[in-house]
């Protein structure tokens, strides 16, 4: 939950603030040295601009970006003025919202455009709607880029300017892109179209220009892993360090009950009902309930995990960073901790996929192996349609027809007229 906005202070003072919360986090001595120094060459490069007792808002920390950062990319800094803008970055947002947020790719700040506010809408508008955090992301990443065609290859100051031409301009400059890319700038620009129609932004419903994509989703055959190798996967890991405890414990979970990473990485205490011997969660993907076996196996994995590896913390969420500030692991942290061990575990990858969903597909071939009906298949993970498992069961077509249930002869009678 964040906290109210408080009002700013200048660099030090808001650094202050930070490192007796990194304290309280207990940082590393280490980290909190880095911090220090860190800290100290920005304040020498507020003082060259004269902006050491100017209060550390948004403008003044955009302003010491763009000293460190100067035309270029932050990929293109050294690792040292990397850290700078995190540390900058850092002090500016828990000023802000008292939260330490873990950044990897800074631009340069950039003007916001005319056409954003709308943008900001049509994602507020979608939110309401129930879309997941990530969706949202993802539609607020390339109606980003939309604009940015809008705001400078045509140069428009706001959305009444577009017309037909303009919205199939837009689709031929996108032609080169993936069927998948093309699919989703498609389904994006004809639902963000009819958003500014119906919000009065233009006068014509410029929505039903736009051509549906036939693209229908990547139909190769999944990447599965055969029962040894599973068992040498999770026989790699060093369960005698912290962070081989943890990722023992995800990689089980997904192996034996084929758990999204998703699911995973929001797995809470609540979740594990340890008298019934049950897993009972809601699914973030689908949002229907799901209830999944216990077992002593993964029970004394998450056990031996809990005791030993995980942070102190008042999270309700099971895995946790292993690294101040000790937040909950997110959805690309799970799937990354599965492909790392697959690649130091000696197996051979090939073409084959190794992040966490090759690990729910590979149960489903265990699964058919051993003839299970596909209702049942289903119900394990939590499909609500039979279709959607189809597409595991597509790895082994010769399993999948031994699982086909018995149709009891019937004989048609004649009709009478």
């Amino acid at each position: 939950m964040e906290r109210e906005l408080q009002a700013h202070g200048n660099f030090r003072e808001q650094y202050q603030k930070l490192n007796a919360h990194l304290v309280e986090l207990n940082y590393s001595q280490r980290s909190l040295r880095r911090y220090d120094e860190y800290s100290r060459r920005i304040d020498r490069t507020l003082g060259e601009g004269g902006k050491n007792d100017s209060e550390f808002n948004k403008d003044t920390c955009d302003w010491v970006i763009k000293r460190f950062l100067g035309t270029g990319t932050f990929e293109a800094l050294s690792k040292y003025y990397r850290a700078l803008i995190h540390c900058a970055l850092t002090v500016f947002e828990y000023s802000s919202t008292g939260r330490i947020y873990q950044y990897t790719h800074p631009r340069a700040p950039q003007p916001e455009s005319p056409l954003s506010n709308d943008i900001e809408g049509y994602c507020k508008s979608d939110a309401a709607k129930g879309r997941t955090e990530k969706t949202l992301q993802k539609k607020h990443y390339y109606l980003k880029i939309i604009e940015g065609y809008y705001s400078t290859t045509k140069a428009f100051q706001r959305w009444s300017q577009l017309g037909r031409t303009d919205v199939f301009d837009f689709i031929e400059s996108i032609a080169s892109c993936s069927s998948s890319q093309m699919c989703t700038y498609l389904g994006l620009l004809k639902g963000f179209l009819s958003y500014l129609y119906d919000e009065g932004r233009i006068e014509e419903n410029l929505a039903v220009f736009v051509p549906r994509s036939s693209y229908k989703g990547n139909p190769e055959i999944p990447s599965v892993y055969s029962t040894d190798e599973i068992g040498l996967l999770l026989n790699s890991l060093n369960r005698a360090s912290p962070l081989g405890k943890r990722n023992y414990a995800i990689i089980l979970i997904a192996a034996r009950l084929g758990l999204r990473a998703s699911d995973i990485a929001r797995l809470e205490f609540s979740c594990l009902i340890w008298e019934k011997s049950c897993i009972s969660l809601i699914q973030y993907k689908t949002k229907e309930p799901l209830v999944l076996p216990l077992t002593n196996e993964i029970g004394s994995a998450l056990i031996d995990y809990l005791k030993y590896s995980r942070p102190k913390s008042d999270s309700p969420r099971v895995f946790l960073r292993l690294n101040s500030p000790f937040k909950p692991m997110e959805d690309s942290a799970v799937s990354s901790a599965v492909s790392r061990a697959f690649k130091k575990s000696g197996i051979t990858i090939a073409n084959r996929k190794h992040g966490s969903h090759a690990l729910r597909f590979s149960l489903a071939k265990r699964l058919l192996d051993s003839k299970t009906p596909i209702p049942i298949i289903a119900k394990i993970y939590g499909h609500v349609s039979t279709q959607t498992t189809m597409k595991y069961l597509s790895i082994d077509e010769d399993a999948l027809k031994q699982c086909a249930l018995e149709v009891a002869p019937y004989t048609f009678k004649e009709a009478i007229i």
